[in-house]
């Protein structure tokens, strides 16, 4: 997304919004770096003032303000130029011969520069230009949008640059160049996000890479430290018409009353495929104009699927298809992968199967309990799948029911190091901290456990009791992200829901701040993931009906795809 499609309205509340101390106040973490930015580039005007083969010194009034990194032109007085009237002499015509690049200063106020290009003088004048620096500017997908957008008005407001924003989605700087040179860009600043210490996961920075465009010269790298409660200063002023743009930037009608889905790259073609699940089938499309089945697989008709994912597990560069299914013996385990225009069994077990943080979670079944046992990670050796390691629960908590609001530092220790976001039995959400004290819970119930089972009774006048699978839930840029559905009747969940919420968890080290991040999606959200910038959500319609579809001779029994564009 680039910032000439973003609301005016987000941009005044991001100025308005702020503490006095908060983005744009005395405290603000990215204003060092915006002012030694604008240093890098301030102008100034020196002389030649010897040459010794590439060698050039400079010197003049304020040749101390002179940082190492930046380019000067040089250039030549020419003939002298008069008022066109008063026939008076206004200066001299400058000729361009070349530039430089300043190497460094001298104690005794030298300055050297090194010659780019040229065939430079004595006496010639090497000047920074007092013109705005025409620079692209291009954040990459490890910082957060927002924070990348607040340094860049920052940049802006300082009146020395014409930033030059870009639709690009790369990792390629060789990319990022040619896109410099279209755009006539002298400079190339580069923002990413970056850890100091990515084993503890401490404190995040903000880092700003600047180069030269015509050489594609690195001439400087800095990064300051971020906070999360500073980040999360800037996200508030947003979140509030976040949850208004709900707009899907795509939909589709799926011609088959899907309810699971999962998104990889299964071919490894680095092309998106979107995998679809109903009852104990899977069906592979590739999205387009409309959705294109490529593969279908029919299970087990005694089975039904309850769990979908992709994961890339022996690192071939192709996704693998996890897959969970229920059965009359129990919890089945499966992995799939694409072998030309069919889906191979790759391998299976008895339990249950989750794609988290990365890695593929196993816990075992039991027929009153469902998920049962310690939780494990599947693995790849080279030549097979099996059993590696063990990731500690608490008690109650089972593979499918949590997410770390922060990642772990190290899953040798097997055990979360940071707070907690999972379901309970009665489907409310709860945080609880490192030392494993509840600190917070949600209000009300999340709209039910849509996969809940029932487990008859000892006797037949005995009631029985229930198990269940969790929504899924995601850790992302630490926060939580799950499901919110709101019921026709807030008492009971028999008449269906009316619509549903994407919502996202932070835990800030005191209190639990919740905000939506989709909002109004009509109907049952029945499964969703996120992938790279976009959430795909599969939603039945109200009723579970399209019933103006049904008007015109269509299957009403269908569920939608709608895509959003995550901030």
């Amino acid at each position: 997304m680039t910032r000439k499609t973003m609301p005016i309205a987000i941009f005044i509340v991001l100025w308005l919004m702020q503490p006095v101390n908060g983005a744009w106040g005395a405290e603000n973490p990215l204003k060092p770096l915006a002012d030694k930015t604008v240093a890098f580039f301030t102008p100034l005007t020196l002389k030649v003032d010897s040459i010794n083969g590439d060698n050039i010194t400079l010197t003049g009034e304020n040749r101390e303000k002179a940082i190492p990194g930046t380019r000067f032109d040089i250039f030549r007085e020419g003939a002298m130029f008069y008022h066109p009237v008063t026939n008076e002499p206004l200066g001299h015509f400058e000729n361009f011969i070349g530039s430089v690049e300043i190497a460094g200063v001298k104690s005794d106020g030298t300055v050297i520069a090194s010659l780019i290009k040229g065939a430079p003088q004595k006496g010639d004048i090497a000047r920074l230009s007092k013109s705005m620096v025409k620079v692209l500017f291009y954040q990459d997908k490890s910082i957060d949008w927002f924070l990348g957008d607040v340094y860049y008005r920052q940049l802006k407001a300082t009146g020395r640059f014409e930033l030059i924003d870009t639709s690009l989605d790369t990792e390629d700087t060789g990319v990022l160049f040619e896109e410099s040179k279209k755009h006539g860009a002298e400079v190339l600043i580069l923002i990413e996000g970056s850890k100091k210490d990515k084993v503890k996961d401490e404190d995040k920075f903000l880092r700003q890479r600047i180069f030269w465009v015509s050489d594609r010269k690195e001439v400087s790298s800095d990064t300051v430290p971020i906070t999360d409660a500073y980040l999360q200063d800037v996200l508030a002023a947003a979140d509030i018409f976040l949850s208004a743009m709900n707009e899907p930037v795509l939909s589709y009608h799926m011609p088959i009353a899907y309810d699971l889905m999962a998104i990889g790259d299964l071919d490894g073609d680095r092309e998106v495929e979107i995998v679809f699940s109903s009852g104990s089938d899977l069906a592979v499309y590739r999205p387009g104009v409309d959705m294109n089945k490529i593969i279908e697989l029919k299970g087990d008709k005694m089975s039904d699927n309850v769990y979908i994912d992709t994961i890339d597990i022996n690192k071939d560069g192709k996704d693998e298809i996890i897959v969970t299914a229920l059965a009359y013996d129990g919890a089945r385990a499966f992995i799939y992968g694409v072998e030309g225009d069919q889906l191979r069994m790759l391998w299976k077990a008895h339990g249950f199967l989750r794609v988290y943080n990365k890695k593929l979670l196993f816990q075992g079944y039991a027929s009153r309990e469902g998920q049962s046992g310690d939780v494990k990670y599947i693995v790849w050796d080279s030549s097979s799948f099996k059993e590696e390691g063990q990731l500690k629960l608490p008690k109650g908590i089972n593979l499918y029911d949590f997410v770390n609001l922060e990642a772990p530092a190290d899953d040798s220790n097997n055990k979360p190091d940071s707070a907690m976001l999972y379901y309970d039995s009665a489907n409310h959400l709860v945080v609880r901290d490192a030392a494993g004290t509840r600190i917070w819970r949600s209000k009300g119930h999340m709209g039910g456990f849509t996969k809940e089972y029932r487990i008859p009774g000892p006797t037949i006048n005995m009631e029985g009791s229930t198990w269940h699978i969790s929504d899924k839930m995601y850790a992302f840029h630490k926060k939580g992200i799950a499901v919110r559905r709101i019921p026709f009747a807030l008492t009971t969940v028999s008449l269906g829901y009316k619509k549903s919420y994407i919502m996202s968890y932070w835990y800030n080290g005191i209190s639990v701040e919740e905000n939506t991040l989709v909002g109004g999606i009509p109907g049952s959200v029945l499964d969703y993931t996120i992938y790279k910038d976009r959430i795909y959500v599969l939603s039945r319609p109200i009723l579970g009906l399209n019933l103006s579809g049904m008007l015109k001779g269509e299957n009403p029994l269908v569920t939608n795809l709608y895509i959003y564009k995550l901030l």
